[in-house]
C-alpha cells in the first residue's frame, strides 16, 4: 500500500511514517480517485496542486517503483467530473467548449 499524500510505502496502520499524514483519499469529487492506475503504469494519489487548466497529483511509476507527478489536463471552465456518478470520466460542461477542449488536449 502507498500513501495517497506522498506515495511512500505504508507497511502497517493508516498513518504514513514518511509524511506523518493519515492515508485518506481526497473527497473532492472532480479529482481522480486516489489509487487509480493510469495506462497500467502510474498510480495516482491525492492532488498536490491545481489551476484553471490542470490538476497535479502525487503519483508512483509502478514499473520503476519511483514517485512521480501526474498532471491532468482539466480546464475547469470547460469540463467537470463527478466520480461518484461517472467514475473518472471527464464531462464537458457545455458542447460549445468541445473544440477548444480537444485542441487543448492535443497541445
Amino acid at each position: 500500500m502507498y500513501c495517497y499524500n506522498c506515495m511512500s510505502r505504508i507497511t502497517n496502520g493508516s498513518f504514513c511514517s514518511a509524511c506523518g499524514k493519515e492515508n485518506t483519499p481526497s473527497d473532492i469529487l472532480y479529482h481522480l480517485k486516489a489509487g487509480t492506475l493510469l495506462d497500467g503504469k502510474y498510480m495516482v494519489g491525492n492532488a498536490s496542486s491545481e489551476d484553471d487548466a490542470s490538476i497535479t497529483y502525487v503519483g508512483r511509476d509502478m514499473s520503476s517503483d519511483t514517485p512521480v507527478s501526474v498532471v491532468e489536463f482539466f480546464p475547469s471552465e470547460c469540463v467537470t467530473r463527478n466520480r461518484e456518478i461517472n467514475g473518472n470520466s471527464v464531462m464537458l460542461i457545455n458542447d460549445e467548449y468541445k473544440s477548444a477542449f480537444l485542441r487543448g488536449k492535443e497541445a
